[in-house]
This record gives C-alpha cells, structure tokens and sequence, in this order.
C-alpha cells in the first residue's frame, strides 16, 4: 500500500436497557488510526451509554504528529505548502438524544478545540454548545447556541504570501491569473463552437429553465431563540506591510435572537460588538434581520468610535499619518432582496445619517444624509434592470 493505514478498534461490553445506564457503566470505546504520511496516530476514547429512551456519548480525540506530506502532490498543484512539523489537533466532544412519544430531543457540544504546531496555535475553541433541541413533527427548535472563544492565527510573511491553519498560501500573481482566465475563455469558445449552450457537467443547458433555484421547502419551520458567539480574537501579523510590520488583534462578540425560517415571524435582532485596538476603539451593530426564505431584509444602526491610524500608519503616506485621533463614525443602513417570478429579483439598499467627525468640531468632516439605490426588476435570464431610484442627498465635506 502506498499510504499505509492501520486501524485497531476496541468495543467494551454494552449494557442497554430502558434506561441510560449510570456514567461508571458507559461502553467504553477505543479507537486507534495511524496513516503513515499524514497523522502519526489519532487516538479517540469514548464512553457510549444507550437505552431504548436515548443515547448518550463522551468522547476525546488527539491527533499526533499531523504532517500532511502524502498531500504534497494535491497542495502542489494549488501553490500551497504545508507549514505543519508536528501538527496536534484536540477536542472533547459530549452529545447527548431522548426519544420522547411526541419529539427528539438533543444536545452537543465540542470543547478546548484546538489545532498546533509544537508551540504555535493556528486556531482553537474553547467550546461550541448546541442546546435545546427539538425535532417535533411541526417544528425544529434550537434553544441557544454558542460559540466561546473562537481564535485563529495569521501572518502574512515578506514575500507577501499569507500563512494560516499550517498552510502556506502564495500570493496572488494578478498577470498568470488573466492570462489563465483568457486562456480558459478562448479554449472553452472554441471547444463551444457549434454545440450549443452548456450547463453545469457539460449538459446542454435547459434555455427555458428558470434562472433562479426554488425556494427551498423546508420540512418543518426552524427556529432559533439564541446564538451567542463571544470572545472572539483573530490575530494577523503583516510583516509585508511598507513601514514595518504590523501587529493587529479582532476581538469580538455576537449576539442574535428570534430566527425563525419557513415560517412568518417578527424580525430577529442582531447586535455585534468589535475592537481593533489602536486602531478601532469600538464597532457597534444593532438593528434587525428579516430571515424569510423569500425576502429577507435588514435594518441596522452603526456606530464606530476611537478611529485612529495607529499601526496603520505603516501603510499610510507622512502626510495622512496622525491625522485621525478619535475618529467617530455613525450610519443606518437598509437593505433587501425578494422575487419577482423565476427568472427576476427586486432589490433595495440605503444607507442615511451618515457621519464622520471627532469629538469637540463644530461641523463633521463629511455628512451624507441619504444614499439610495432600487431596483424592481433584475432579470437575470434576459440581462434586464430596471432602476427605479439612485438618489444622493445631503453632501456636506469640510476640512
């Protein structure tokens, strides 16, 4: 074999019954996978507990020395290298599932998810918690979901490529990307020629199938009452950037409530919390989403405080460095989509009170009180719009 794979699995006595049996009586559950080349071993231990009610499962997984070498030929035609020496993944996963006489009910949850290359973290998570759900006849429900801490790691080196998740991504080459693209476009006119329109595969394309896919039927409405998402921190280092490297930190966090798809329901609300320190003392979002299947819509309010050039002065000319101290932006924005047969959309955004200034001007450095664009017609088969309004209103600049 090429790629030598070795599994060894292991199963302990089961005890079922109509009942889940106690913690200390779980099935224990070993598994053991070594593919020379790739991992050096996943281990993964588990406890499974099941009755005729439900079913529950703990598990750890570690995977060892992850050195996707064995790839190489696949990365290599990508431009992409592998940066993993000795590679770890972790994770803890719990899960649980009652089967009562009118629903199923469930609960998962993944914890210290973690991806590393000796000392360097590329990308972890304290926990994903699903919570709360419900498989009814008439309805989906999920009762909260959060996602705790999700961090990730990325550089982008001085030779401009961008390293993330242990890979080595190269950067883009604009000229072999253009003389690929008319290459690809002159070689598909001519093998085209004579043939016909074809779709995706090479099948010759329907002319009178709709341009747009239908709607998706779901088979029960879905609901949502909480996603969390907090404590997010991305890390990326530039040390391509033209003054010097640049250091920058996301921190984040996400809340949304009440979505409801395939069914009619109030607009659930959407509030989003971020920072770049020395950068962007704070970036608030708060407003309403529109979750139809069929229209959906937004309606939000942002507000961005304590702008300043800071690290980005890297990047910037000496004549635009330190002009921004406190830097204060706010906005509304609406925005929509919805059908107006198969083949055509109709589609709407606006953005008003928008504002730039500093705490203690008089008069902002620009002001515009309406920017709107609407279209009732987007044919997207016969290559036809029909604008109904482009407005700009209420340009004010000062220096």
């Amino acid at each position: 074999c090429r790629y030598p794979l070795r599994v060894a699995v292991s199963v302990g006595a089961v005890a079922l019954g109509p009942t889940l049996p106690p913690d200390d009586q779980a099935t224990p559950i070993k598994v053991r996978v070594k593919l020379a080349g790739v991992l050096r071993e996943l281990a993964i231990d588990a406890g499974l507990q099941a009755g005729w009610s439900g079913v529950a499962l703990t598990a750890g997984v570690t995977g060892e020395g992850l050195r996707p070498t064995t790839l190489k030929p696949w990365l290599d035609k990508a431009g992409v290298v592998s940066t993993l020496a000795d590679g770890l993944v972790t994770l803890k996963l719990e899960a649980g599932a009652t089967l009562g006489t009118e629903a199923i009910t469930a609960e998962v949850a993944l914890r210290e998810v973690t991806l590393k290359d000796g000392r360097q973290e590329w990308a972890g998570l304290r926990a994903l918690q699903i919570e709360g759900v419900r498989i009814a006849d008439d309805v989906i429900e999920v009762g909260r979901v959060l996602v705790d801490n999700p961090r990730a790691t990325a550089r982008r080196d001085g030779r401009l490529a961008l390293l993330a998740g242990g890979l080595r991504l190269p950067p883009a080459d604009p000229s072999a990307k253009a003389g690929e693209s008319s290459g690809d476009a002159g070689s598909a006119e001519k093998a085209g020629q004579g043939k016909g329109a074809r779709g995706p595969g090479g099948a010759a394309a329907d002319p009178d199938a709709p341009a747009l896919p239908p709607v998706p039927q779901l088979p029960a409405p879905i609901r949502l009452k909480q996603l969390e998402v907090r404590e997010v921190a991305i890390a990326v280092r530039d040390e391509a950037a033209p003054g010097g490297a640049v250091d920058l930190t996301l921190g984040a966090s996400v809340g949304l409530s009440g979505v409801v798809l395939g069914a009619e329901a109030p607009p659930a609300k959407l509030e989003v919390r971020a920072s770049v320190p020395g950068v962007l003392g704070s970036l608030n979002i708060d407003g309403t989403l529109k979750t139809s299947l069929e229209a959906p819509s937004l309606e939000l309010g942002i507000a961005l405080a304590g702008l300043t050039t800071g690290p980005l002065r890297s990047y910037l000319p000496p004549t635009l460095q330190g002009r921004v101290k406190d830097g204060r932006v706010g906005l509304r924005v609406q925005a929509g989509i919805g059908r107006v047969d198969p083949n055509s959309l109709r589609a709407q955004l606006s953005v008003t009170k928008l504002v730039y200034t500093e705490p203690g001007r008089e008069r902002p450095f620009a002001r515009v009180d309406r920017v709107a664009l609407r279209a009732d017609r987007l044919d997207l088969k016969a290559r036809r719009f029909v604008l109904s309004e482009l407005a700009v209103e209420g340009i004010e600049a000062n220096a």
